[in-house]
């Protein structure tokens, strides 16, 4: 016997046979009849829509947390000013002239930038 290929079935569809399967006017094995799906997997429909049907309402614990703009631009400053100061010191101080083009001095830069702006990241700040 061959194998059936996979079906995929669209939001609505599983939303109608959960529906039907809350409602109890048919047993499992005559919706997965009337269906044709298998009785587990309207189960496992029936119950996702029971744990997600509080969202369709707005549940309010479901909220994002709100986020404090002060403190987040103080951290952005933070770095910011860090980031200025490492990119100071690290970067060669070199005259002009000894570089070769303005292309290699920006590279030089964009590179410092970076690898001090990646330690800013990856460092922890409390």
């Amino acid at each position: 016997m061959a194998r059936r290929k996979r079906r995929n079935h669209s939001p609505t569809f599983k939303a109608q046979v959960a529906v039907a399967a809350i409602k109890g006017d048919k047993t499992l094995a005559e919706l997965a009849q009337h269906f044709d799906v298998h009785p587990n997997q309207i189960t496992d429909w029936k119950s996702q829509l029971m744990e997600r049907s509080a969202q369709v309402f707005g549940d309010p614990s479901d909220k994002a947390p709100e986020v404090d703009l002060k403190t987040l631009h103080a951290k952005i400053g933070h770095l910011h000013g860090y980031l200025a100061f490492s990119l100071a010191q690290t970067l060669p101080l070199m005259p002009i002239r000894d570089w070769k083009t303005i292309r290699e001095l920006r590279n030089a830069v964009n590179h410092e930038y970076e690898k001090t702006l990646n330690a800013c990241l990856n460092s922890s700040w409390n």
